[in-house]
């Protein structure tokens, strides 16, 4: 049996034949830290991970719900483990090809705006281009990915952390305010690799609910594929400066 152990790569450009399996590992978050994750082969369940949290998104309701059963290719889930140990283990035939998943966009936000949110993930063994991923499907998905970064500790009745906006001009994170102190990961605008195992949001444009999401073995890359490129906690990622713009005045503005 092979192994690809974390932060290694494993790209297959065609089919895979036999009986054989592969066994691909990710270290994700622990301490009852949360990890967007995907699996990398075929029929794998969230019981045999053996986390202790796990739990999807429903689009439709705009709202996280407990997940069982199998993993879809190309599917996001949040999991995470309540103790230290922090290593999941997918066992299985390596995902190959081309993999579709269908978006949603029919949920409404609390103020009645659809909301159009999808959780989704690499399917692949191996980093994959975030700007080919984007640029594949564009016409169905705005131009960004949303990251978790896990802030390491609660705040009140909700998770600290925050999400990591990346697109084609670099990254920034969506809010400061989870009254946890220290700095969470910063994607490297650089470093064009999404992680193999990672999940992710994406966007789904206004008409794209039914349409799909695609995933196609050209995006794949065999560079980035570290564990410190995998977003699930607070030293995840690489630091950067980031520089907010606020522009104001009476006159329109336009680019």
């Amino acid at each position: 049996r092979v192994t690809v152990k974390s932060g290694g790569s494993l790209a297959v450009a065609g089919t895979v034949s036999g009986t054989g399996s592969v066994s691909v590992e990710k270290n994700i978050a622990d301490n009852a830290g949360l990890s967007a994750i995907g699996s990398p082969v075929t029929n794998q369940t969230i019981e045999m991970l053996s986390t202790d949290i796990a739990f999807g998104y429903d689009e439709a309701s705009n709202t996280f719900q407990s997940k069982t059963g199998m993993m879809q290719p190309g599917e996001g889930v949040f999991t995470g483990f309540s103790s230290l140990g922090s290593t999941v283990t997918f066992t299985g035939i390596l995902n190959t090809g081309t993999i579709d998943i269908a978006l949603s966009h029919v949920g409404n936000d609390d103020n009645g705006i659809s909301d159009g949110f999808n959780l989704v993930a690499n399917p692949y063994a191996t980093a994959m281009s975030r700007s080919d991923f984007i640029s594949a499907n564009s016409t169905h998905i705005d131009g960004n990915i949303w990251l978790w970064s896990d802030g390491g500790q609660n705040a009140g009745g909700n998770r600290a952390g925050d999400y990591i906006v990346v697109n084609d001009m670099g990254a920034t994170t969506v809010s400061d305010a989870d009254a946890v102190a220290g700095t969470r990961g910063i994607y490297d605008e650089v470093n064009d690799a999404i992680n193999s195992i990672q999940g992710f949001f994406v966007l789904a444009n206004s008409g794209a609910d039914g349409q799909d999401l695609t995933f196609n073995p050209t995006m794949q890359i065999t560079t980035g594929n570290a564990d410190a490129n995998f977003f699930k906690g607070a030293t995840d990622g690489i630091n950067r400066e980031i520089v907010k713009l606020s522009l104001s005045g009476t006159a329109d503005i336009s680019s």
